[in-house]
This record gives structure tokens, C-alpha cells and sequence, in this order.
């Protein structure tokens, strides 16, 4: 339009600085991530939110308070849970941006077979401590229901935080990661669609 050729890191800083115009820089979001989550309590009663911070001394000696993590689980999620099966659906994601923090979530699902989303929580990373952490937020925030069924991949901190457990929770592996691993190794979409099909809930037996 203006006839002039930049490269693009000048592009990519400009956009930058036009989206922090706009929605503020990344410490700003996280300062006001205790506000926000207070809004929310205060305007869905009822809301569980838990954080986590971490101290650290400058050189200076000045002491630093620091985001380390962040639970929540809205007001209609904890009460329908309640009308739930006793199924919680776990996994991980990674975050992009300038913090590469991880997402952990919890699903269930309701009488329509429909996606119950039930709590989040936002860590540094995926690991023993911040799953156990998870669980134990789940567990005092949540739901104290007892012989829950989780369902997820094999992630080893998952693996290692349902040991630690209570309520006579157990672990199962979710069908989809069972066969996708199995297809990598080997190499036969027919047999892949065979083994989800018989991971699947059939009001009559599978063809063969």
C-alpha cells in the first residue's frame, strides 16, 4: 500500500507492539489473573480457585512473589458433576506463547454422551507434583465421590500421582492414546480401526 519492503521480524515486532496496545503485555495479564478469577468467584458463587505462588530473593535483597499456578473449576461444572457418571477424562497441553506454561484439564461426560467439561489448572509443567497437585485440588474442590474411574494417556506423572490417590480412585488408559501408540508401531489402519471399534460402548456386539 505505501510502497515500502520491511523484512519480517520488523512485521512480527510491529504486530507485537499492536496487540500489546490492545490487550496489555504478557506480566500485566498474569498480575491481573488473581482479579479476574475474583470477578468470576464473585459473579458465579460458588467457583473454586486455588493458586499457587513461589518466593525467591533478588541479589538486591528485595523478595519476589512469582505465579507459579493456578486451579479453577466454575460453580455449574462442581454441581453437575454431581449428575455425572463417575468418569474423569485427564490430559495435558502445552500453552504457545511467550510462557510455555501447561493446561491440564478433567472431563466427564453427561447422560447425552455430551463433553462435561469439570476443572482446569494452569502449571509450569507436566509432571508428578503438578498432577498430584491437580488431583488433590479435584479432590478438595470438586468432588469427594469416591471409585472415580480416570481415564488418560500413560504420562508417567499421571501414572505416578494416582499411587498417591484417595477415595478408591483407579486408572484406566484412554482407548484413543491405546490405539494410536498401537498404529505407530504397527502400521495397520485396519486393525486400528478394529481395536477403537471394541473401545467403544455398543448397545450391540461389534461386527467381526
Amino acid at each position: 500500500m505505501y510502497g515500502r519492503q520491511i523484512s519480517y521480524k520488523k512485521a512480527w515486532n510491529g504486530k507485537q507492539r499492536a496487540m500489546e496496545r490492545i490487550y496489555g503485555n504478557w506480566e500485566e495479564s498474569y498480575n491481573e489473573l488473581p482479579t479476574l478469577m475474583k470477578a468470576i468467584q464473585d459473579r458465579n458463587y460458588g467457583t473454586e480457585v486455588e493458586f499457587v505462588t513461589k518466593e525467591w530473593t533478588t541479589v538486591d535483597g528485595d523478595t519476589i512473589i512469582q505465579f507459579d499456578r493456578v486451579f479453577w473449576s466454575f460453580a455449574p461444572s462442581i454441581e453437575g458433576f454431581k449428575h455425572c457418571p463417575p468418569v474423569l477424562i485427564v490430559d495435558g497441553t502445552f500453552m504457545t506463547g511467550k510462557y510455555k506454561h501447561t493446561l491440564l484439564m478433567a472431563s466427564s461426560f453427561d447422560g447425552n454422551k455430551n463433553i462435561f467439561t469439570v476443572a482446569f489448572a494452569i502449571v509450569d509443567v507436566e509432571s508428578k507434583e503438578t498432577w498430584e497437585w491437580f488431583f488433590d485440588c479435584i479432590q478438595r474442590r470438586v468432588t469427594q465421590r469416591r471409585g472415580v474411574c480416570v481415564i488418560s494417556d500413560r504420562h508417567v506423572g499421571i501414572v505416578s500421582a494416582m499411587e498417591k490417590i484417595q477415595f478408591g480412585w483407579h486408572w484406566r488408559w484412554c482407548a484413543r492414546h491405546y490405539v494410536s501408540n498401537y498404529n505407530k508401531a504397527a502400521k495397520n489402519p485396519r486393525m486400528k480401526s478394529r481395536l477403537m471399534n471394541l473401545g467403544q460402548y455398543h448397545d450391540t456386539p461389534p461386527s467381526t
